[in-house]
This record gives structure tokens, C-alpha cells and sequence, in this order.
């Protein structure tokens, strides 16, 4: 981005960024949500669903990220058959920080 763009884009209020998140892919999401604190703020609090591996590593991560996404209503946990996943106390903890969902998946893959 430009200086001149980057000062256009710094003009705009924070709804406006957030529908414009809306239009963008997850990755695209993710790349602008790296220009400043701010995106990444907005990005965060616009995203409304989640895909996460549910790995046992991820338990440690819930407060920080949920604190981050805190718009969330979707959440998908995805699970490989070889890897050590979240137990049933794990999925309480992450239903129970996750309050604003109202549609949670839970995958086993191969």
C-alpha cells in the first residue's frame, strides 16, 4: 500500500473496515489484519467464523483467542485421527469462552 492509500484507508471508520473484511478471503483477512493494531483489532472483532485444528496444544491459545475473536457465532474444530485432540473438558472450557456461538462443529478426518 501507497503512503497515500495507507492514509485514506487510516480515515475510514471502523465499520466500514469491518464490512470491508466481509468481502475478503480468510488469508486476505489474515494479510490485512498485519498492516497495524488496528486492523488486526477490527479483523478480529468482524470474524464470525473459526476453523481451528483441535489439537490439545490448542487449550493453552483459547483465552488469547477468543479474547481476539470475540464476534464469533461459528466454530469448527477439526480433528486427525493420529494427533492428540481436545478431550470433553477441553471442549467445555472452549464452549463456555465462547459464548456468542450458536453453531459448533467437531470433525474427525482421517
Amino acid at each position: 500500500m501507497t503512503g497515500f492509500s495507507l492514509a485514506i484507508a487510516s480515515e475510514l471508520p471502523d465499520e466500514c473496515l469491518s464490512s470491508i473484511f466481509h468481502f475478503l478471503s480468510s488469508g486476505d483477512r489474515n494479510n490485512a489484519s498485519l498492516v497495524s493494531k488496528r486492523w488486526l483489532r477490527i479483523e478480529g472483532q468482524s470474524r464470525h467464523r473459526l476453523t481451528f485444528d483441535a489439537k490439545s496444544e490448542l487449550l493453552s491459545h483459547v483465552p488469547s483467542l477468543f479474547a481476539r475473536f470475540d464476534a464469533v457465532t461459528k466454530l469448527a474444530l477439526r480433528c486427525n485421527r493420529r494427533s492428540v485432540s481436545l478431550d470433553d473438558d477441553a471442549l467445555t472450557h472452549i464452549s463456555q469462552r465462547c459464548r456468542k456461538t450458536h453453531s459448533h462443529r467437531y470433525d474427525r478426518l482421517g
